[in-house]
């Protein structure tokens, strides 16, 4: 912007000074053409009129010429004075001599032009043609002429001269430019201020901006008070400061989630440490009962660990994701089974309404994590029964897995699917969030809500064919 800024002075100036001139040489051409558009054909009306065809004599036929030669010379007179603009005639006898204006003075430029031509004629020089209009620089003057030799002309009015000056306005022309340079140098340092003014209002809270950008990656997530009176700079000040609430969020969750995670590793943990110490030192008796210990801690461990893997992988996008038509019922049906042993030993009853095949699009692992983890947790409350339904809503296919126990405390309803989340009389664990990572990764969505009478968690997957673009969670 400043180069252009500089530059528009000098483009000014440079155009000003060529069109300027086209300009003026316009003009003159323009006042010559009018001229002859009224004295050519007016020429060729009395000249190309066959003369003396009633003539008997040569003296007569002399005397029509002649007369013909005065019609046109008082005519062209006439028509000079009615013209108004810089245009002017000479015109010469067969003898080179000047018939009009008899005297130059009469006609800026009469002189030059009389000169240039007569000197062509009378000397044997070569005309461009009998009829052609040329520039001419003649005294350090400019000049558009039109040169045209008569037909049956002998006596007078042999050759015709029209011409216009081009003015000589290089002068003021070039004061003139001169006057547009300095009015555009003035403005360009006007624009300049202006724009050194805009300018710094963009970039300072720009600046500031980029400071508090640095400020939230040192992990100060504090929120950023700018002002300012462009909306463009508001609305970059607003997104920062939500981003830098979503960090903060995101940082304290991370660690509250390491936090508990290694509270839960360390439980386990010890105590496999502490049976495997007893065994060492001769503790316990019945070894059979502290290994039995050991093994269940250890595989709650590799659950725990297998959970957060997944978590990880689901977060990254690194988990392997195969989506396949699956028809509903018959997959569900099956997990139900290899859950009911859980829910016998609960006496708790499990069923599955029947529906019209429904077929889904999922990746059958993650499908059967998230129905496992959300059978389980209903299976953990319920009083008696623990029902299971699929059906149609739109383009979604929509799980429903309810229970009839109590439900859920309304201050746990928005933390459910939050990591090591521990409501009133709950567990710590990670199989609901895993079950939420997973259903969003799969293009789908998952919530919790109180029915008429337990628990009810709803699970919405993409029915098949439907677009796979429109996902409720990350691509």
């Amino acid at each position: 912007m400043l180069l252009l800024l500089l530059l528009f002075p000098l483009a000014a100036y440079l155009v000003f000074d060529v069109t300027a001139k086209a300009y003026v040489q316009g003009l003159a051409e323009a006042d010559l053409k009018k001229m002859l558009q009224t004295v050519q054909p007016l020429a060729d009306q009395i000249f190309q009129a066959p003369a003396g065809t009633d003539a008997v004599t040569r003296r007569e036929q002399r005397r029509e010429e002649i007369a013909q030669a005065k019609e046109f010379l008082d005519q062209m007179k006439t028509l000079l004075r009615k013209e108004k603009n810089d245009t002017y005639l000479i015109i010469l006898n067969a003898k080179f001599e000047p018939v009009y204006p008899k005297e130059f003075d009469s006609q800026p430029g009469t002189e030059s032009l009389y000169a240039h031509y007569a000197a062509q004629l009378a000397d044997g020089g070569q005309i461009v043609s009998e009829k052609h209009t040329e520039r001419l620089t003649l005294d350090d003057r400019q000049y558009i002429a039109y040169f045209q030799q008569m037909d049956n002309a002998r006596a007078r009015a042999n050759y015709l001269i029209a011409y216009t000056p081009v003015n000589n306005t290089d002068s003021l022309l070039s004061g003139v430019a001169k006057l547009v340079l300095l009015i555009t140098a003035f403005l360009a340092a006007l624009s300049l201020l202006a724009m050194w003014l805009v300018a710094g209002s963009i970039s300072r809270p720009i600046r500031r901006l980029c400071n508090h950008a640095a400020q939230i990656g040192a992990g100060d997530f504090r929120l950023s008070e700018e002002k300012s009176s462009l909306k463009e700079i508001d609305a970059l000040n607003l997104a920062m400061n939500q981003m830098s609430q979503q960090l903060s969020n995101y940082d304290t969750a991370q660690k509250t989630f390491f936090q508990n995670a290694s509270h839960e590793l360390r439980t386990p943990l010890m105590s496999i440490r502490g049976y495997a110490e007893g065994i060492q030192c001769g503790v316990f008796s019945n070894h059979q009962e502290a290994a039995g210990v050991i093994v269940s801690e250890s595989a709650r461990l590799t659950e725990l660990v297998d959970g957060l893997l997944t978590l990880s992988r689901l977060d990254s996008a690194k988990q392997t994701l195969d989506l396949q038509p699956v028809q509903l019922s018959d997959f569900l049906s099956g997990y139900l089974k290899k859950i009911e042993g859980l829910a016998i030993g609960r006496g708790i009853t499990l069923s599955l309404k029947e529906r019209p095949a429904i077929c889904a699009q999922a990746d059958g692992e993650l499908l059967g994590k998230v129905f496992l983890n959300l059978v389980s947790n209903c299976i953990r409350y319920a009083k008696t029964t623990v029902g299971v339904d699929v059906k149609k809503e739109g383009r979604f296919a929509v799980i429903t897995v309810e229970d009839d126990g109590p439900g859920f405390a309304p201050e746990d309803a928005a933390h459910l699917f939050e990591r090591f989340y521990k409501g009133k009389d709950g567990n710590f664990g990670l199989g609901l969030a895993i079950a939420k990572s997973s259903a969003e990764y799969m293009g789908g969505s998952i919530r919790a809500f109180n029915g008429s009478c337990g628990a009810v968690f709803e699970l919405k997957l993409l029915l098949c064919g439907s677009d796979n673009r429109e996902r409720f969670g990350r691509p």
